[in-house]
């Protein structure tokens, strides 16, 4: 029984998989399943997990923002920031309530806006408020409950969405999200073109 605690302690924080990186003042950062992986320009490697302040050691993504903080979203919609010195602290808890699973890399931002690509709805958190904004359950006429989005872009003032063979587009106005109430509104959003699923 001691050894088999061991092997099970071992593999705990190994990482296998990565989702997402990013890249800030020359280190690239993965979201891994098992934590966030720095790999400074040295060479030096190093994973933070859950004794670093993470509350999940799955991170589904990872973005470096406009105003330099380095935001982690793990499987379930926890988000935290980076401290500095190792430690990371938990800055949204309420989309892990809803047990919906983030969909593997599908985080960016513009502006102050962090996009999250959940497999039944995409959802918009202004990082700089720690606020939800808003969520989308729907765009054009495909419900995300039945066609979870498998891409995202931001292009500029432009958010592009990829639902199964089709790519569709809106125009944001990231600086006042919070007032753009036709964002809910499945209309408002463009069909940008479709492709070969192969």
């Amino acid at each position: 029984s001691v050894a088999f605690a061991a092997d099970g302690w071992n593999n705990f924080s190994r990482t296998e998989n990565f989702y997402a990186g990013a890249v800030a003042n020359g280190t690239l950062i993965l979201a891994t399943d098992g934590g966030v992986r720095f790999i400074y320009s040295n060479g030096f490697s190093e994973v933070y997990s859950s004794e670093d302040g993470l509350e999940s050691s799955i991170i589904y993504g990872v973005v470096h923002a406009a105003n330099g903080e380095i935001l982690t979203v793990s499987d379930k919609g926890l988000i935290a920031t980076y401290e500095g010195n190792g430690r990371f602290i938990t800055v949204n808890r309420s989309y892990a309530s809803n047990g919906t699973e983030l969909v593997q890399g599908l985080a960016v931002t513009s502006d102050s806006i962090l996009v999250l690509g959940f497999r039944d709805k995409i959802s918009f958190f202004d990082y700089v408020s720690r606020k939800s904004v808003m969520t989308l359950s729907r765009i054009g006429d495909v419900s995300l409950k039945a066609l979870s989005p498998s891409a995202m872009l931001v292009q500029g003032d432009s958010l592009f969405v990829a639902l199964g063979s089709e790519v569709y587009v809106r125009e944001v106005n990231w600086q006042a999200l919070a007032q753009d109430i036709l964002l809910a509104d499945p209309d408002s959003w463009t069909l940008a073109g479709s492709y070969d699923s192969g």
